[in-house]
């Protein structure tokens, strides 16, 4: 486990890759063999779990087809079982925006002595019909533990009839707590960062983002390091290490084109000023955000004053993703610090910008969405005296500032 010996630490550039973000290829022609087929997952051999309930894969697929005549199966013939250990899980986001979700447990709940195996498995009903730019179906796909002991899986197919002619250059939506590389000026490469929520003005919708996602760890005191940095680009994180990154949110960004591009704070005391807002290409920023439960909605907004004592805080980033296996890291409040929040959780570079939110529940205790509290912009440790009784601490900038500073009001599922 590695955490940083410096409270006031910023994440900065993270040079791995972390999932697989993919558009699949056209359907085979006639003369090839049918039916069409792609790997979502190799198999992975059964071994140890880092920490129970961890998550050990995720990965986005974008397909368009023309009837849904899709399948889940462990075999490119679509013909094969298949089986993770011990839960799979697909949040699949429609061509209307609509968000549905479909999981096999092959542990029955953690009463099954051995692996179980699930048989090919229709999709259908989870998807969408039509093949057009605008109408991909975006597949989310999540192994994970749930029981301890051994983790691990099958290979996973995707089988049928899917398919898209040409790459598609951006993205029709953006979800908060997506894992985006800003592509700087040639030869100054790339920092892996994690989309916030998303806020609007009068006339505009806008992405939230941490500003030394942009312009590097210079002081944030200022925006004077902004103009240097321009322009950027803002893409999905694809294999190999963001060299083949297919699909945009933002391409060429300058935000000296003023508030038709970005947001920027008033010049502020750091850390409070790192944050940005930025205006996607053609994609639309979303009223959901992605959490450890799956793809939410945000209801609203709190206060970390609001919150009840002990009340679990979550927040969402890339980094986590990698180093600690789980993306989402939740504490408790430990108050706020020079107007920044900070909660008793884990967090490594890639996290900065991501959400940092609470769960909300309904009447029977199910998660029904989220409330945001902030985005992540730091991560270390605060020790006591002689480095004593350390623990890790992550700081975020609180929505409420962040909308004061940038006039603009975050974006809620009606």
């Amino acid at each position: 486990m590695k955490l940083y010996r410096h409270f006031r630490f910023i994440a900065v550039p993270l040079t791995v890759t972390l999932a697989s973000l993919t558009m699949v290829a056209g359907p085979v022609s006639s003369a090839e063999a049918a039916p069409n087929s792609y790997l979502v997952a190799a198999a992975r051999a059964s071994e140890p779990v880092g920490s129970v309930g961890e998550t050990f894969f995720t990965s986005d697929v974008y397909i368009n087809t023309q009837d849904a005549n899709v399948s889940l199966a462990g075999s490119p013939n679509g013909r094969s079982d298949f089986w993770v250990d011990d839960i799979l899980k697909i949040d699949v986001t429609r061509p209307d925006g609509t968000v549905t979700s479909v999981s096999f447990d092959d542990s029955n709940g953690c009463t099954a002595t051995t692996v179980l195996t699930t048989a090919p498995v229709s999709l259908e009903r989870y998807l969408q019909a039509g093949l057009n730019e605008q109408g991909m179906n975006k597949l989310h796909f999540t192994f994970s533990d749930a029981c301890g002991g051994n983790d691990g899986n099958s290979p996973i197919y995707l089988v049928g009839d899917f398919g898209l002619s040409a790459t598609l250059p951006s993205l029709p939506s953006m979800d908060g707590g997506t894992f985006v590389h800003v592509h700087h000026k040639p030869g100054e490469g790339t920092t892996i960062c994690t989309s916030g929520f998303s806020i609007s003005t009068a006339e505009t919708k806008y992405m939230l983002l941490a500003k030394h996602c942009f312009d590097g760890g210079n002081p944030q005191n200022t925006n004077q390091y902004i103009p240097g940095a321009m322009p950027v680009t803002i893409t999905t994180i694809d294999s190999p290490r963001g060299q083949n990154d297919k699909h945009s949110f933002a391409t060429e960004l300058s935000c000296l084109a003023g508030t038709i591009a970005c947001l920027l704070p008033m010049d502020n005391a750091a850390p409070s000023g790192d944050m940005v807002a930025f205006r996607p290409d053609t994609a639309t920023p979303t009223d959901m955000v992605r959490t450890r439960a799956g793809l939410l909605p945000v209801l609203g907004e709190t206060t970390l004053g609001a919150l009840p004592s002990g009340q679990v805080i979550c927040h969402y980033g890339a980094g986590s993703a990698a180093e600690f296996g789980s993306a989402e890291q939740c504490g408790t409040s430990l108050g706020t610090s020079a107007g920044l929040g900070q909660i008793k959780a884990k967090g490594f570079e890639g996290d900065s910008g991501g959400p940092v939110y609470v769960y909300s529940r309904d009447a029977a205790g199910n998660i029904n969405g989220v409330y945001a509290l902030g985005i992540t912009i730091a991560a270390g440790q605060v020790c006591g005296v002689f480095g004593l009784n350390c623990h890790p601490v992550t700081q975020f900038i609180p929505i409420r500032s962040i909308e004061a500073d940038l006039g603009a009001r975050l974006i809620e599922a009606p």
